[in-house]
Order: C-alpha cells, then structure tokens, then sequence
C-alpha cells in the first residue's frame, strides 16, 4: 500500500498568514522611518539656522548694527520712493546715472542675505553684487555679470530641505528675519492677503514716533545712504530684555523665489510683476512679522489705545495678585486670524503672507540672537511669541509694557 507524499510549499492559509504579518512590520517601520526622515531634515534645518545667525553676529561685530532687512536707493530724505513701492503702489525705478551725480538706482537693491554673504563663505559672489543696482538689474557696469544672474544662485543653508516651494536655480530663501509688529516704519500693521485668506488691512499700528514700534522687532528697511528721517537700525544694547529671548530668523515657505508675484508690483521701470529671490528688496520675501490682530483700537483709531488691552494686569478670577501680561498680545498667535503661526501652508501666492511657517510637522525651526536654535511649537502661546520677537518689550511704555520670558515657556520643556 502506497502513500501519498506531500508537495513541499505554502498552504493558501499560511500565505495569508505571512502577508499580514508583513503588512503589520511595514505598518510599524514607516512610521518610523519617515520620523527618522524628518529628524534629519529638521537636524540640518537647525544647522543652516545656526550657521546664518552666527553670520549675522559676524556682521553685527563688523558694523556694529544689524543689518537692514531691505535696503533702497532713494533720493529724497523721507524715503517715499521706497515706501511707496512698498505699499503696493506703482513706482518707476530711476537708474543710476553719474553724469547727474546720481551713483546708485532709485529703487530695490538688496536684502539682509547680501550683506551676510562673506559671513557664509559667499565672498566672490558679494564681490561681485552690485549693491548700487536694483537686485534684478541685468547688467554691471558694462560686464559680463549681473544682479539677477548672482541673485538667482541656490546657496545651500538658505533652504529648509522642507521646503517644497523652491525653484530650481532662482535663488531660493526659506528663512526670514524678525521685523516685530510692523511690516515697515511707514506702514500700518496688516494689510491683504491672496484670495481666500479672509485678511483685511487694519489701521491699528504702534506709533514709530514714539519708538516703540522700534523696539518690537530687530531688522528693518533702510535705505543705502542712511540718511532718511526713518532710517532706524538695531544695535546688540537695544536687544535689551537678552539675546537668548530674542528671537532673530525663522522659517516662511513663502519667502525667497517667485517667477512673477503680484506682491512685488512696481519694481520694474514699466511697473510690471518683476521676479523675486534672496536679495529682493521686499520685506514680503525676506522677513516675518506678527499678527496685528494684537493691536484692537477702536475703528479708525491710529494706534493701539484700547486702555489695558496690552499693558499688564493683575487678573480678578485669581487671588493670588501676580501680574500677567495684557490680553491683546495672545492675539500675536491666535487661530482663525489668518495670521497665526502656520496658516502660511494653505496660501498659494509667494510674499502673501508674510508670517511664520513651516512643513516641519507641528513645529518651526528658529534661531535666537545668542546664535542657539530652537524647535518652537506652532501652537506657542501669543504672548511668549509676542514677547521673543520684541527685543525691548520690558522697555516699552506702560500701555505696552512686556512681562520677561522664561526659557522653557519659549520651548515648552
């Protein structure tokens, strides 16, 4: 009597078996894996942060002031020319012309970013850059180089590995520098953002006679003369509440590179939609501010005057008399203001939003003036964003008085 031999292999059941454990390993690894990903991409972040803060102390040590945030030719002593440019109103760029004693352009020379440049092993291309001439100009002195060609140069620590708006070869930026609460001196706090984003202009701002708009942020415009009734720059004594605190670059996906964006109008001599980079001369493009939704005077009003709505208090639900700082400055990061750390992520139009935001999930990298980068929390209460971006906030007038900040409130450790 024969008996049947069993064909060697799997049954149906014991491949089903082996398929489904196989799924629940992928299932646990790629989470994993994709985590150990975006360590890393937030580890190199963290490093080009670091190395572009330690090139803006070199700078600071050189000239003894931070930089402008964007720096114009004008000829007027009020600065006008760049104002209203900046305002989104059309603007004829006058070039530079010798035999009329005018040396440089009326118009967009360069960013904070050119003036770093031998900071970062970028010596030849400094050199090179013709800080009289507008950042896209096209031609140098009758020589082969030009502004738009060095402009548009990719320099690797310039970018997030994250960010996923850049474009290749068009001198990308995904880190911006910190311009407090007002856009620029001659401006209101807020304006519009692109379609969709619910954004109005406001006429609540923080009077710059009176200095403390000065005194909420570290990088301003300024013109290259240095002679305008407005031109302001910021020294290491005016960081007063300590550079640890202080918060100097962050993250904005929206900053650098555009081929054409509607928020640089004007920059051209026929006014058109000019290209955007590194070295635009455009605040939209290469800093950050806050939300205005912290200043909430009545209507019309032309400073934040709403009595007790950013001075400190002692609130009357607790009993033990400490103060706390005044309510408004939770509105510097307060969802559903279209303003708030992040919203970036869902605007489509680079320079619409000039506010914080990152792809790192949840977070955004940042670097403090003492050169230490962080990993800060989306979600940081308004009042320490508010209070880390304003270099002398213990020092502003009652009305806007700051209370200090502790390191961990900054991380949340």
């Amino acid at each position: 009597m024969s008996t049947r031999r069993r064909r060697p292999g799997f049954t149906l059941i014991e491949l089903l078996v082996v398929i489904a454990i196989i799924g629940v390993l992928v299932g646990l690894l790629l989470p994993a894996v994709n985590a150990a990903r975006e360590a890393g991409r937030r580890t190199q972040c963290l490093n080009n942060q670091r190395q572009l803060g330690l090139a803006i102390s070199g700078f600071i040590n050189a000239k003894n002031t931070f930089p402008n945030s964007v720096t114009w030719g004008t000829t007027d002593a009020q600065g006008t020319e760049m104002a209203n440019f900046l305002s989104n109103n059309l603007a004829r760029v006058t070039p530079a012309d010798p035999t009329s004693g005018l040396n440089h352009d009326v118009g967009p020379l360069y960013s904070w970013v050119v003036d770093i440049l031998p900071y970062i092993e970028q010596q030849s291309l400094y050199n090179e850059y013709n800080r009289n001439r507008v950042y896209y100009a096209t031609d140098t002195d009758g020589g082969t180089s030009n502004n738009l060609t060095l402009s548009s140069t990719d320099i690797g620590i310039l970018t997030c590995p994250n960010d996923d708006t850049t474009l290749a070869n068009q001198g990308n930026l995904t880190y911006v520098c910190n311009s407090g609460f007002n856009r620029a001196w001659w401006t209101q706090l807020g304006w519009t953002a692109d379609s969709g984003g619910g954004n109005t202009s406001t006429t609540a701002h923080m009077d710059w006679s009176q200095g403390d708009a000065k005194k909420t942020g570290l990088m301003w415009p300024g013109t290259l003369d240095g002679g305008t009734t407005n031109d302001y720059k910021t020294t290491i004594a005016a960081v007063a509440d300590g550079l640890s605190t202080t918060l100097l670059i962050t993250e904005n996906i929206l900053a650098g590179a555009s081929v054409a964006s509607p928020f640089a109008q004007g920059a051209t001599a026929t006014g058109g939609t000019p290209i955007t980079n590194w070295a635009a001369a455009h605040p939209n493009f290469v800093a950050f501010t806050a939300s205005d939704d912290v200043c909430s005077g009545p209507a019309g009003s032309a400073t934040c005057t709403t009595v007790g709505d950013l001075a400190p208090f002692v609130p009357t639900t607790t009993t033990d008399g400490k103060v706390v700082d005044g309510p408004g400055w939770l509105r510097a990061n307060q969802l559903q203001t279209f303003e708030n750390i992040g919203y970036g992520r869902t605007v489509l139009t680079e320079g619409a939003h000039p506010f914080p935001n990152s792809r790192h999930p949840g977070v955004m990298v940042v670097v403090m003036c003492d050169g230490s980068s962080k990993v800060v929390s989306e979600t940081i209460d308004g009042a320490v964003f508010a209070k880390i971006l304003t270099p002398g906030g213990q020092s502003l007038q009652p009305a806007y008085k700051q209370l200090p900040v502790g390191q961990a409130e900054i991380t949340g450790d």
